[in-house]
């Protein structure tokens, strides 16, 4: 039999499917914004406007990685930078006025 011939299949038989080779599961290769992930969150506390430039331009990325830190970044510098001082602003707000409701009512004489 020379090997140009190729072996023939009976009529009957089904085609021979290939084995299924699993896709390659990609991996992240560290590069140079998601190895610094935690120089990110820091720049976020502590440089707001930094944080929040920065969390802007991660969020504008392809990467889902990245985009994701960008987020991150972003939710930080928000809530550490803009909530937290309303929610004390209020909290100074209402202990004011406690503390105004108080001495009013200290001042008015209670009636017999």
């Amino acid at each position: 039999m020379s090997p140009a011939k190729k072996a023939r299949v009976p009529a009957g038989s089904p085609p021979k499917v290939p084995a299924r080779i699993p896709a390659p599961v990609p991996t992240l290769a560290p590069d140079g914004i998601t190895s610094y992930t935690w120089v990110w969150y820091l720049l976020s506390v502590f440089v707001p406007f930094a944080g929040i430039l920065i969390a802007l331009f991660l969020y504008d990325q392809e990467n889902w990685t990245v985009r994701k830190i960008g987020r991150n970044c972003l939710l930080i510098a928000f809530v550490l930078w803009i909530l937290l001082p309303i929610l004390f602003l209020m909290l100074a707000l209402l202990i004011t006025a406690i503390a105004v409701a108080g001495s009013v009512s200290d001042a008015v004489a209670p009636s017999d």
